[in-house]
């Protein structure tokens, strides 16, 4: 009878889950393909409405700061000065020109349009135009006083320039023409600019809403789902001595104490029947036997509760970690493509040391301050707990971001970082520790997935979006909003996240700090060594010395607006997001996880000879792409192949340990990092520091390869 019983509930328990997944992946791509939709439509909209807005705004620049200067000459010849005996009009007119970048040319000429004075670039255009006509202009029907040029500016488009001709008139006469050039290109460009700047804003709103829609989803529709299928299964079995804890108050929630509430009235109807039958029993003997062998027949095929019952609570949830921690990689992020930028900026010669090394340490010190603070802030997980740990990081994190706003020194900014870096450290540490905590030992890689696709998606949308904000709010107001997202990092976890209990707490979270002379054991093995020595300390000396200090100095010195320094730097990040889960995969199913760690380095410095054959914008742009890619096909892999390298070694000292020392060696490279492309910078220049720093990828990649193949034989009969 229970053998019948049993497939016809299993059947139901899939159906069930299928459709709970099925429902949560329609409603959700529906709202991502509605979001989009709507974004994409406002944002044609108002890159539409920018363009029609552009040029007049520019005549309109033209027209007020060419009439300024119009008046002025206009009371010069009131005075009887003659047009042809100005004096200092040169001195006069280039300052105006270098304050507006959008001008190319100032123009004084004679009411006949041939220049007397002329400063700028295209000064030949405009000659050609007015001996050919092109530019039209004439003298208002009345005189106008030296207050109303700008009121009779005249707009003339030639050969892809704007030229605003003002009217000077003295004596009731015009006597002049003041022109004023504008590209039409730098119109062009502004609008490009903004069409890239709103690109940006809709695709960090896009990612930025799915993290959020996948919490919201996770606590209100996929958490209700599964406990509904995990009650409705178990009562499908006759178990009905349980009960849910419900922790919304939404729809899902109301239907999950509808759910208790029946199960609550079978119970009491139960209760009532065992009640009733043991009066009968006492008034009439007779039938107690009868009686007994009816209550013992349903008993076989349902189960009731004594006193509350089974309490089935909500499983912990990835999405718990992965929103704050998206939230506060975000807020870290914002300063990635300015941080060089901002510590020139408060540069002032100290010690004797270089400029190039002093603007990179804020960089390398806040790289060694998370190498220093990540053990303790392990130890500090082992005891206290994710969750705890978390708003401990968040004091430090906020407070350093708080006083780099104000930071009117490099030293300041320098001693601030580091604090900053005491809060990242315990706050990713502990999203890490919660995750593995949380996580079945198959599911333990999916969990760093987790992780991994939260902090470079994070990492994607601040540098994007830190970018925009330093141009238009400065690099002070861009740290206060750093600041205030770690709140709400702070918020979520205080609302929301419990810390791992049962046997979750007893896992990696509770785990034994490592033995004393590990170090040395894992380092003994040659193949680990190699991954460390040649394989992780390279490529964040690559990205740290590259991407983080290089790059922003490098494309600032091209006279790139900070917007598009920060779409340049971001793209690392996006095409890693693309290139990561792909990885994985690879590294599962085909057993690439060497040969993907290999060709990451070689392409990586293949990717920075881009250099020497594009103009140094996209080359640096490729070079970063490049590195992205690589680095999302080596990241997952490095992680799985240590257990394989390193049986006997993780056996003894335990897995967690030797990620740990892995860890350790990415952050001396990363502090590394900027220290190297500094002196390279001052002794090669940026081009030729840009192949050094690809040569320094392509070189331990090749060693690697050779340790990983001629070591391989030893290392596996050890094992075996």
């Amino acid at each position: 009878m229970s053998g019948r019983n049993a497939k016809p509930d299993l059947r139901r328990r899939n159906v069930g889950a299928g459709f709970s997944r099925s429902l949560v992946t329609r409603l959700v791509t529906l709202s991502v393909v509605l979001m989009i939709a709507a974004t994409a439509f406002i944002s044609e909209r108002s890159l539409n409405a920018v363009a029609r807005e552009v040029q007049p705004e520019f005549n309109r620049e033209a027209s007020v700061v060419g009439g300024a200067i119009a008046g002025q000459i206009a009371r010069a010849l009131e005075l009887g000065i003659p047009l042809d005996q100005l004096v200092g009009m040169d001195e006069f007119l280039d300052p105006v020109l270098a304050a507006r970048s959008s001008f190319d040319y100032l123009i004084l000429s004679d009411p006949a349009g041939r220049p007397l004075y002329a400063r700028g670039t295209q000064i030949d255009r405009f000659r050609r135009a007015v001996a050919d006509r092109a530019i039209l202009f004439s003298a208002p029907e009345a005189a106008l006083s030296a207050d109303d040029g700008e009121r009779a500016a005249q707009v003339t488009q030639f050969a892809g320039l704007f030229n605003t001709a003002i009217p000077i008139s003295a004596d009731g006469r015009v006597q002049a023409w003041l022109h004023i050039g504008v590209d039409a290109s730098s119109l062009a460009r502004l609008v490009s600019d903004t069409r890239w700047d709103v690109a940006i804003v809709l695709m960090v709103s896009l990612l930025t809403t799915i993290e959020l829609m996948a919490f919201l989803v996770d606590r209100s529709l996929s958490t209700p789902l599964r406990l509904i299928e995990q009650l409705s299964a178990k009562v499908a079995t006759g178990d009905w001595a349980v009960r849910v804890e419900v922790a919304t108050h939404d729809e899902t929630g109301r239907l999950l104490r509808g759910f208790n509430a029946i199960i609550r009235r079978v119970n009491d109807h139960w209760d009532r029947l065992s009640w009733k039958a043991a009066e009968v029993e006492r008034a009439n003997p007779r039938a107690a036997g009868r009686l007994r062998r009816i209550r013992e027949a349903i008993g076989r095929h349902a189960t009731f509760r004594s006193g509350r019952g089974t309490l089935e609570r909500p499983a912990h949830s990835a999405a718990i970690a992965r929103t704050p921690l998206f939230i506060y990689i975000f807020a870290e992020q914002l300063s990635t493509s300015f941080m060089p930028l901002y510590a020139r900026q408060l540069y002032k010669p100290l010690w004797g040391v270089d400029q190039n090394l002093l603007i990179g340490l804020p960089i390398t010190v806040f790289m060694a301050g998370i190498a220093f603070a990540t053990p303790f802030g392990a130890s500090l997980v082992r005891r206290h707990g994710p969750r705890r740990v978390f708003l401990m990081g968040a004091l430090p994190a906020f407070l350093g971001y708080l006083m780099v706003a104000f930071a009117d020194s490099l030293p300041a900014l320098i001693f601030w970082r580091a604090i900053t870096a005491v809060g990242y450290s315990m706050i990713t540490i502990s999203s890490q520790g919660y995750l593995a905590a949380i996580a079945r030992q198959q599911q333990r890689t999916q969990s760093m997935a987790v992780f991994v696709s939260a902090v470079m998606t994070g990492t994607a949308c601040g540098t994007a979006v830190g970018a925009v904000m330093a141009d238009r709010l400065g690099y002070a107001a861009t740290f206060l909003v750093a600041a205030s997202l770690v709140l709400i990092a702070a918020g979520f976890v205080w609302v929301y996240m419990e810390e791992p209990k049962g046997d979750a707490a007893a896992g990696p979270v509770r785990a034994e700090a490592p033995p004393r002379g590990s170090l040395i054991q894992a380092m003994l093995n040659p193949r680990f060594a190699a991954l460390i020595l040649f394989a992780a300390i390279p490529a964040k000396i690559v990205l740290t010395g590259f991407i983080f200090y290089l790059a922003p100095l490098y494309l600032t010195s091209l006279a790139l607006p900070q917007p598009a320094i920060g779409r340049t730097i971001m793209s690392y990040a996006l095409v890693m997001i693309m290139t990561i889960g792909l990885s994985a995969r690879l590294s599962d199913k085909l057993g690439w996880a060497s040969q993907q760690i290999v060709w990451a380095g070689l392409v990586t410095g293949l990717g920075t000879v881009a250099i020497l054959f594009l103009d140094p914008a996209s080359a640096v742009l490729v070079a970063i792409m490049v590195y992205g890619l690589c680095q999302g096909l080596a990241a997952a892999p490095m992680l799985a192949i240590v257990p394989e390298i390193c049986p006997e070694e993780s056996r003894r000292l335990g897995a967690a340990t030797l990620f740990g020392y892995l860890r350790l060696g990415e952050r001396i490279g990363s502090m590394a990092g900027p220290f190297i492309a500094a002196g390279l910078i001052a002794t090669v220049g940026y081009a030729d520091a840009i192949l050094s720093l690809g040569a320094i990828s392509t070189v331990p990649a090749i060693i690697y390869a050779i340790i990983q193949r001629t070591a391989r034989r030893p290392v596996a009969e050890a094992a075996s």
